[in-house]
């Protein structure tokens, strides 16, 4: 391991996606009181820089990206604040400037559910909806439908793969 220059916001629970020489920092986590931020940062494999701002302060939200590893989806999450923040069907898509509102998913979900696929063709499985749960959504870059539900409920589970064959582990 190597350190590198630190993020300029510490966060948790954020939306992070991309490589080592081109990824993306955003939303989150910034407090014990469980504020959330707006921030972006963009990492270029030397320095943090700023991106565009998320449209709301989330936490806990389900990640995909895609080549170049600074666009991505985000989806699902929790509102900053406490008490009860309440869970979110929000999706997002960054293009490495700007998110865009996409079709929220179908049941707001939270707690990091699996993220499998690309910004284009995503899959979310699991997450807490509002208790935990076994729902698995599909995304085809324009809409998301029902899939097959995980064979046991889990959230903070995590995604890999593609939308047609995809792994969701631990939680």
């Amino acid at each position: 391991w190597t350190a590198i220059t630190s993020n300029p916001q510490s966060t948790s629970q954020n939306a992070s996606f991309g490589s080592t020489t081109a990824g993306v920092c955003a939303a989150g986590r910034t407090s014990n009181m469980d504020a959330a931020t707006t921030t972006t940062n963009e990492w270029d494999g030397s320095s943090w820089t700023s991106g565009g701002a998320y449209p709301a302060s989330i936490r806990l939200m389900a990640v995909t990206s895609t080549a170049p590893a600074t666009t991505g989806l985000a989806f699902g999450g929790q509102n900053g604040g406490s008490p009860s923040p309440g869970n979110v069907a929000t999706c997002q898509s960054y293009d490495g400037s700007t998110w865009t509102s996409q079709t929220v998913i179908p049941t707001a979900t939270s707690d990091n559910g699996g993220a499998a696929g690309t910004s284009a063709s995503a899959l979310l499985s699991g997450g807490k909806a509002p208790s935990v749960t076994a729902n698995c959504f599909k995304y085809d870059g324009t809409s998301w439908a029902s899939s097959p539900a995980l064979g046991t409920a889990r959230r903070t589970a995590f995604g890999m793969g593609s939308t047609t064959a995809a792994l969701s582990a631990g939680g």
